[in-house]
């Protein structure tokens, strides 16, 4: 098993904004209002169109085309401001470089200039102008590097705060330096600076400086004659200290009413006045996290608090306290574990807050969260809006960037309030998910923009978990379908479709595919779709799978009738004494999720209600998991072994281990996990099954389901057939292995097909004995590679090229052979863990570990049916 250790970084997004010459574009035949929303009445009808609390109106602003990227928003009042990437004409260089034949060569290439702008725009005349005055710092002489508008922040009278950032470099090699034996980028010195720009609203400069925390005892942030920046506009001349080889860090930038500066570096808080003097250094600590502003002079941190003794934590935002220079934690707010991106509350609302695609109102009185705005109800891919701001009268601005075939296109799209019953009468289809696919988002906005009777509205039921309870969605979900609310179609990932088909509400879709004029049964990959079959019927279809496997070495594994734990047993004696099954840190824990959590369709029947977890194959898994270690100690492995690492390859070609797992998503993880086997034959026999139907399982993507109880069946499978058709499965949006047949093969004959390298006349190129340059299908690099370049010379380079047919077959032998999907039930291995940990710990036998699991999950399961 491969021992991963995910992270989590969160990254919040500060508002900014851009435009250049707006132009109203209206939205069908309805007339924007551009004066306050005034109060709309919230919708609550679970039929309703929209699944937030306000219905709201877009108005799109469309950019002009000489405008390459929309960068940002902010607003205050009705002004909305915008910064844009401005083409700004063209440079040519030239550069030399060495060719196959060892010739100097010079070409040269050209590329487009680009140019900050800041516009303003007036939602009330439609005016909109860019703001003259903007210079951003530049980058010192002798130096190379670029500067950038980071963030912009506009103030209650109307001037604006511009934090930019300036990275430069330059290299100074030593008199000895040896271009053959050193590397010039070791002598390379890099220096980032942080530049504040404050305009008035005309767009008149009134102040620039950096900020520059103290960067030693005797630095404290006054004025030296190091570095002197003057006022663009002739005002003042601010002067402030850049200390020799100075690198900043600050990184999130927010400014108080009050005109403190606030700076933050992922170690301290830096606090500035409006002149950019240092005033203190507070140390983040545990209270650390990006800078927010929640009202006029209240600007904090967001951070994640762990209380060790409960096992739980919290978000928390802590109020930095200007006059004591700290941390305020006695006056810290606790936070939904979902609100890292917030922004100031309007009306009764506390904050705002960002959380998958949707914005958020937060009530700390009543501890509630509502939701406000769905961008999917406004047909608006929320993939495509890269920020936006919200307006005191509760109108939002957003920008949104997409592409449309090869042409960028940059849109501002005004948001505005409107009763639900406003919107065109159309009959609803509820799509139930836990969070929505990336790429099923986009088709339902198109369906609902064109189709004039249906609209699908999407209730992505993981908006209901809490921080104390993370399955509180889908305890909603199921006690709607209880009561008769069932949704007409489901994207099944994380949902017990098992359960739901044992509950008759599922429809047959084989009913569907027979009545279809293009699409048949044999339209598919057979071996995955009859995996998902139940008593012969179709009640989920996968849009692409994986199959989920392991392999050994042939000369090892090969030869077994059935692949179980007797067949493992009788293989490890071919290997080293002190061999491993899996690796040397394969754990009980990870033993049971791979043989058993994943693989609960083998002991449980949910259309019978009959398990089999007192079946001698399961006791004998449970043998099987005992043998292996409850923790592993990896400070005594690393001492024992100073630290070395041995990859799986090398492990299992000196018999120090029998088996690999293998996560096959397409042909070229296929290859990938031959590609360091080289010269060795392996086969993928699995994980020990004791019947021989579940060594190989499948788990599926974009998987949907139609409820027996849809309002328009045929309408809900047109749309969600666009997920296995053959146009949609052969293009980019699919990454795993097609389940149409057609898609499948087709894939399958591009990774065979070899590529060659050719020059500009389409001529193949031929290497030294006047054979063509094979171009591989992909690379990969072991811990051998050098660290300074990725020529094809490097011993570390691993070149991966077509199938071959041999391959191929192999591929096709592992799907041949896979039968089930891999489901996992919580509730289920809960009970499994319960029972199996005094089994484990010696204090009961396998038979009646067996016993208790399988009167308790069988009760369990007669009471969900």
């Amino acid at each position: 098993m491969k021992h991963r250790i995910f992270a989590l970084f969160l990254v919040l997004v500060l508002l900014v904004g851009v435009l250049a010459g707006c132009s109203k574009k209206n939205n069908g035949d309805s007339d924007t209002s551009n004066g306050n929303s005034g109060i709309v009445t919230p919708t609550k009808n679970d039929q309703s169109q929209v699944t937030s609390k306000y219905a709201y109106k877009p108005t799109y602003l469309t950019v002009p085309a000489e405008v390459d990227s929309v960068t940002g928003v902010a607003a205050k009042g009705s002004t909305v401001w915008f910064t844009a990437s401005i083409p700004d004409g063209e440079q040519t260089e030239t550069y030399t470089y060495t060719d196959e034949n060892g010739e100097e060569q010079t070409d040269t290439y050209t590329y487009t200039n680009y140019r900050t702008a800041l516009y303003s725009l007036d939602l009330d005349s439609q005016v909109c102008a860019e703001v003259q005055g903007l210079t951003l710092p530049s980058v010192e002489e002798g130096w190379e590097g670029s500067s950038y508008v980071n963030n912009f922040q506009v103030m209650d009278d109307g001037s604006i705060w511009i934090f930019c950032m300036v990275n430069q470099y330059k290299t100074e090699l030593p008199d000895d330096f040896d271009p053959n034996t050193q590397d010039e980028w070791q002598y390379q010195i890099n220096e980032n600076r942080t530049t504040m720009v404050h305009l008035d609203g005309t767009g008149k400069e009134l102040t620039r400086f950096d900020l520059i925390p103290p960067q030693d005892e005797t630095t404290d942030g006054t004025a030296s004659a190091d570095t002197v920046i003057g006022s663009a506009s002739g005002g003042d001349i601010v002067t402030y200290d850049m200390p020799a080889g100075y690198y900043s860090n600050i990184s999130s930038v927010v400014v108080g009413e009050d005109g403190t500066i606030y700076g933050y570096d992922w170690q301290n808080v830096y606090l500035f006045d409006s002149e950019g003097k240092y005033l203190a250094t507070i140390e983040a600590g545990d209270n650390g996290g990006e800078l927010k502003r929640l009202d006029a002079n209240t600007v904090g941190s967001i951070t994640y608090i762990y209380d060790a003794e409960n096992e739980t934590g919290t978000n928390y935002f802590v109020p930095i306290n200007v006059e004591t220079k700290s941390y305020d934690t006695e006056h810290k707010t606790a936070l939904p574990n979902s609100a890292w991106d917030i922004y100031p509350g309007v009306e009764e609302y506390d904050f705002l807050y960002n959380y998958n695609s949707k914005i958020f109102g937060y009530i700390s009185s009543s501890d509630t969260s509502e939701k406000l705005l769905d961008w999917m109800d406004s047909d608006i891919n929320p993939n495509n809006m890269s920020s936006f701001a919200v307006m005191n009268d509760g109108r939002i601005i957003a920008v949104l960037n997409h592409w449309d075939d090869e042409t960028r296109v940059n849109e501002l799209v005004l948001m505005e309030r409107v009763d639900a019953s406003s919107l065109p009468e159309k009959t609803v289809l509820t799509l139930a998910c836990f969070y929505l696919d990336y790429n099923i988002q986009q088709k339902i906005v198109d369906f609902n923009k064109t189709s004039d009777a249906y609209r699908i509205v999407v209730k992505d039921y993981s908006e209901f978990n809490t921080n104390d309870d993370y399955s509180a969605g889908l305890t909603k979900l199921n006690t709607e379908i209880m009561s008769g609310v069932i949704p007409d179609m489901f994207l099944t990932e994380n949902l017990p479709i098992e359960r739901y088909a044992a509950k008759g509400i599922l429809t047959d879709l084989y009913e569907l595919i027979d009545s279809d004029a293009e699409l048949t049964r044999e339209s598919f990959v057979p071996q995955i779709i009859k995996a998902c079959e139940t008593d012969g019927k179709l009640y989920e279809l996968p849009a692409s799978f994986m199959v989920q496997t392991a392999f050994g070495l042939s000369k090892v594994v090969d030869g077994y009738d059935v692949w179980n734990v007797a067949a493992v047993q009788d293989a490890m004696t071919k290997l080293q004494e002190d061999a491993y099954v899996f690796n040397y840190y394969t754990t009980q824990l990870s033993v049971m999720s791979t043989c058993i959590s994943n693989n609960l369709s083998a002991f449980v029947n949910w259309q019978t209600g009959e398990c089999s977890f007192d079946s001698e194959s399961f006791i004998t898994l449970l043998n099987f998991v005992k043998s292996f270690p409850a923790e592993f100690d990896w400070e005594a492995y690393d001492s024992e072994h100073s630290g070395e690492y041995v990859d799986d390859a090398t492990m299992m070609k000196n018999g120090q281990k029998l088996l690999s797992s293998a996560y096959l998503y397409g042909f070229e993880d296929y290859l990938y996990s031959v590609s360091q086997y080289e010269g060795e034959g392996i086969t993928f026999v699995g994980y020990p099954s004791e019947d021989g139907t579940s060594n190989h399982l499948f788990s599926t993507s974009q998987t949907f389901a139609i409820s027996t109880t849809c309002k328009a069946r045929d309408v809900a499978w047109n749309f969600l057939s666009q997920l296995v058709r053959e146009d949609y499965q052969t293009g980019n949006d699919i990454w795993n292995f097609p389940v149409n047949q057609k898609a499948f093969d087709a894939k399958m004959k591009e990774a065979m097909t070899e590529e060659y390298q050719t020059d500009e006349n389409g001529n193949q190129i031929l290497d030294e004995n006047g054979d063509p340059i094979k171009i591989p299908k992909t690379t990969y690099y072991t811990a051998t590679a050098s660290s300074t370049t990725l020529d094809s010379d490097d011993p570390g380079r691993v070149d991966i090229y077509a199938l071959s047919q041999e391959q191929a077959d192999q591929i096709l032998d592992v799907i041949s052979k896979t039968t089930r999907l891999s489901v996992y039930d919580e509730s289920i291995m809960d009970i499994v863990n319960d029972e199996a940990a005094p089994f484990f710990a010696g204090q009961a036998t396998a038979e009646e570990t067996a016993s208790a699991i399988q009167s308790r999950v069988k009760l369990y399961v007669a009471e969900q049916s």
